[in-house]
């Protein structure tokens, strides 16, 4: 096999599904299109169809190249024969390959200028799916950004007249080799990498590049809450040392293994994540007037982000497990695998208090004024799916096909509960609806997260180091 051919399908290789993902939406995509040219009668609407899922199929082949392109981008891989230049010409062919042919048929059916237009808007959504995907955190940035051209100049986005003009094109091209440079300018820097955070840590962050440093802004933050863990961990020290008992010895394992989970710390990112909540809702708010319940499912899904996270951590935290099984010196490995289990039933709270945060934001933009349903169903709902997220990732499937179909479960289940109890509210007011709601699904969730932690103690401990 060719280098070049093998560097093309590795992408398809390490993540086997996102390339069933992506081969749904390319034979879609093209199903529907040779449906628009058989039918011209079908109109625009078909054709914008497959335009649509031949976009998201560019997206996500980009997001796949992207994560490999991370991979490959480490010092010692430098050293490959030409490597560099076989990327650059497959990156080159790849970008227009995905925007030349949706171009061109636009072109032919609607006319040159939305043929180009539509070439644009393709290259800059290859060159945003290639930044996100090799760790560049754009998403919440270049949301900002749209939020912030809205308030400089309104109505501009939602103008036809500049999606029409030539300048619409030419920001369009500008924003894709922006974006472009800052996923590949990372590639050529060599520099003394940040200390990585620890794998069970509640501060986001994405994985670097070897040799990349962080933005002073990020290192900032991060320091702050280094040192409110470091804070909350000698406060517990000290009250250890002063009476050891088995619960004060259970919360100085929790503020090891769950730094940044403290009272102070989840304050702060509550807050924080608080303001981005709160703009997103008035920016869509200003231009669709949301229902609130997709504001509480939002903030619900938002709050559960926090257990893939765990799932991944708890892999790359076991050959350091090794020292603390030592310290504890368990009487039984039983003994020890109900340690980890209490420690990590602390983020079950803390996920229902984010989740409940975001709600009551949300709601006081939205100037909801019967907010009181909506809460409890967000306390019902969190409470319940956050156990059944944290028993699924304790001992659900370890690998990445695994952990994802696992979250895509999770958030089908929790979207169509809160669904259902909203119904069921509606049908038989709040009391017997949120009854018939919380009874089952508290009882599942409680079920599960005492089923999964009982088999988690009859494992053995494991410290070797995950496969890559």
């Amino acid at each position: 096999m060719s280098a070049s051919r093998a560097l093309l399908l590795l992408p398809l290789r390490r993540m086997p599904l996102g390339a069933g993902v992506l081969a749904f939406l390319l034979g879609g995509g093209a199903s529907v299109l040779v449906l628009a040219g058989w039918h011209r009668s079908s109109g625009m609407a078909t054709l914008a169809l497959a335009l649509a899922l031949l976009m998201a199929a560019n997206v996500v082949w980009h997001l796949l190249a992207g994560s490999q392109l991370r991979e490959l981008g480490r010092r010692e891989h430098w050293l490959l024969p030409q490597l560099k230049q076989r990327l650059l010409g497959l990156g080159l062919v790849g970008w227009l390959g995905w925007s030349l042919p949706a171009g061109g048929v636009v072109a032919v059916l609607d006319g040159a200028r939305q043929g180009l237009l539509v070439a644009a808007a393709s290259l800059l959504l290859s060159a945003l799916g290639l930044c996100i995907g090799s760790g560049r955190a754009l998403a919440l940035w270049l949301g900002l950004a749209v939020m912030a051209a809205d308030v400089l100049a309104p109505g501009l986005l939602r103008n036809p007249m500049f999606w029409q003009s030539q300048a619409a094109i030419v920001v369009l091209l500008a924003l894709a080799l922006a974006l472009l440079w800052l996923a590949l300018h990372p590639l050529g820097r060599v520099e003394d990498a940040d200390p990585a955070q620890a794998p069970l840590s509640a501060v986001p962050s994405t994985p670097s590049l070897e040799g990349r440093r962080r933005t002073p802004l990020w290192r900032a933050l991060i320091n702050v809450f280094d040192a409110l863990a470091e804070r909350a961990m000698q406060r517990q020290l000290r009250r250890y040392r002063q009476q050891p008992d088995p619960a004060r010895r259970l919360r100085l394992v929790r503020s090891l293994l769950l730094p940044h989970d403290n009272l102070a710390a989840t304050v702060l990112r509550l807050l924080g994540m608080g303001v981005l909540v709160m703009a997103y809702v008035a920016f869509r708010q200003k231009h669709t007037p949301q229902d609130a319940s997709f504001v509480v499912w939002y903030a619900i899904l938002l709050a559960l982000t926090r257990f893939p996270q765990i799932g991944r951590g708890m892999q790359r935290m076991q050959p350091h497990l090794a020292d603390l099984y030592l310290t504890l010196a368990p009487a039984t490995h039983a003994q020890y695998q109900q340690t980890l289990a209490q420690v990590l039933r602390v983020l079950v709270p803390g996920v229902v208090l984010n989740a409940l945060g975001f709600t009551v934001l949300g709601l006081l933009v939205l100037h909801e004024g019967t907010p009181f349903p909506l809460l409890l169903l967000t306390v019902i709902i969190a409470t319940a799916y956050a156990l059944v997220a944290l028993a699924l990732h304790l001992i659900g499937p370890q690998g990445l096909v695994g952990r994802g179909v696992v979250n895509v479960v999770v958030v089908l289940a929790a979207t169509l509960t809160f669904y259902l109890g909203r119904w069921l509210i509606e049908l038989f007011g709040l009391w017997p609806g949120s009854l018939l709601l919380a009874v089952p699904a508290l009882s599942f969730g409680i079920g599960v997260w005492l089923a999964a932690q009982q088999e988690y103690s009859r494992r053995r401990p494991v410290f070797d180091a995950p496969a890559e």
